[in-house]
């Protein structure tokens, strides 16, 4: 009997109108996912036949960009390569980002303090799950990229948001930063270039940063993910380049183009202090074995710093940057600080007839069927904004700004 068949006779339930009868871990209310949550509307206008334009994840292979062939015929020929890795990744690919490392940013560090992981968002699992203790204080950029606030909070931590706004070009005070810590803060974390803002922090104040936390004995956390998508110069300035203990967050998602592959790191440059840090993230690497072995091959042998992909990359990401910023000039009722790196553009919406951002964002969705993420997703620095990628080509980006503007316009509050 096929499984249509067997739909008819025994029909599956939904399971999200059955009561529950073992609900789950209440630490799981706080695990939002607002750039995927908003497939779940976005797919429902999809079954019924609507096109909808999605500019809401950071995934260039969505569009018109794709793995550098030299980097796709690594994996190719390491396809075969079915065993498991060392839990801390094996020594050619930690090896091989040491000297990525150093020739790309002129980082020193040693392979024994790399550990290769499932993209960065494990990274910071490991991370958060070996420095935080439940009360404990993690300062955060505001706006962050979620995964900051919601796996703090589900260790019992506390996020608190240190602000910036677009009229600094969403670049923090470091006046703000001092006055945010307190007994409980643990550790202050950097995004730069930022998701979601594209804001890339200027090398005076990554260095007032990192002199504030190694005065306060707190752990500096460098989040680089997006460090060579700039629209200015080849890499952004980092934390990990200033004196003194930090924990570097880096990865082949967005660099190298290959998000799916869940290909990240994390490295200690230290000289000894952050060792039980270090041996907390370990301890968690073992207990899930192991990253992809293939994938860490693939990129031990194809990896290497100025990588000739990455100025066409920047280039086309400088376009559309541009594209945007140009089009949400065109409108007063929407608002932009203009993004400097990254993949994404955090636009304002300064009339939302509407109570919250992303009540704005399901309607848009609804009437004009381009789906963006609310910026209240990304903590309350980003409230009234929306994010959206600006990936797409020009084409694609200008369809979707003629229904996006064409609905602010309708809509707005005045």
């Amino acid at each position: 009997m096929g499984q249509n068949a067997l739909d008819e006779v025994l029909p599956v339930p939904h399971v999200a109108t059955l009561p529950s009868r073992f609900p789950a871990a209440s630490r799981l209310r706080y695990m939002d996912a607002p750039i995927r949550d908003v497939l779940t509307p976005a797919r429902e206008l999809e079954r019924q036949g609507h096109k909808v334009l999605k500019l809401n994840i950071g995934d260039p292979d969505a569009y018109d960009f794709a793995p550098p062939e030299p980097l796709a015929a690594a994996l190719r020929e390491a396809a075969t390569l079915g065993r498991y890795a060392d839990s801390e990744g094996v020594p050619d690919v930690r090896q091989a980002i040491v000297k990525y490392e150093k020739e790309s940013r002129g980082l020193v560090l040693d392979p024994e303090d790399v550990v290769f992981t499932a993209g960065v968002s494990e990274a910071l699992q490991f991370l958060f799950g070996a420095i935080l203790e439940a009360g404990d204080e993690v300062l955060v950029p505001g706006p962050a990229y979620p995964q900051y606030l919601g796996v703090t909070c589900f260790y019992g931590a506390v996020p608190v948001e240190y602000p910036s706004s677009p009229a600094n070009g969403w670049i923090p005070r470091i006046e703000d930063i001092a006055a945010r810590i307190t007994p409980r803060t643990r550790a202050i974390a950097v995004i730069s270039p930022n998701n979601p803002t594209g804001a890339v922090y200027p090398k005076a104040i990554l260095k007032a940063i990192a002199k504030l936390a190694h005065e306060r004995n707190l752990v500096l956390i460098s989040d680089d993910i997006y460090s060579e998508l700039v629209f200015d110069g080849e890499t952004a300035p980092t934390l990990a380049t200033e004196p003194g203990p930090c924990i570097i967050l880096n990865g082949f998602s967005k660099n190298w183009l290959v998000p799916g592959w869940r290909a990240g790191y994390i490295a200690f440059k230290h000289d000894g202090e952050l060792a039980d840090i270090k041996e907390g993230v370990l301890r968690q690497a073992r207990s899930r074995l192991s990253a992809s072995y293939p994938i860490q091959i693939a990129l031990a042998n194809a990896i290497r710093a100025h990588a000739p992909h990455l100025p066409e990359l920047r280039r086309k990401l400088r376009e559309r940057a541009d594209l945007v910023v140009k089009r949400v000039s065109e409108t007063e009722n929407l608002t932009l600080a203009a993004p400097k790196g990254a993949f994404y553009a955090l636009v304002g919406v300064p009339h939302n007839p509407w109570s919250t951002d992303k009540e704005w964002v399901l309607n848009l969705l609804k009437e004009e069927k381009v789906l963006v993420v609310h910026g209240s997703g990304f903590g309350q620095s980003a409230a009234g904004h929306f994010r959206t990628v600006i990936l797409p080509p020009p084409e694609t980006l200008n369809e979707a700004f003629d229904r996006i503007i064409r609905f602010a316009d309708k809509t707005s509050k005045k």
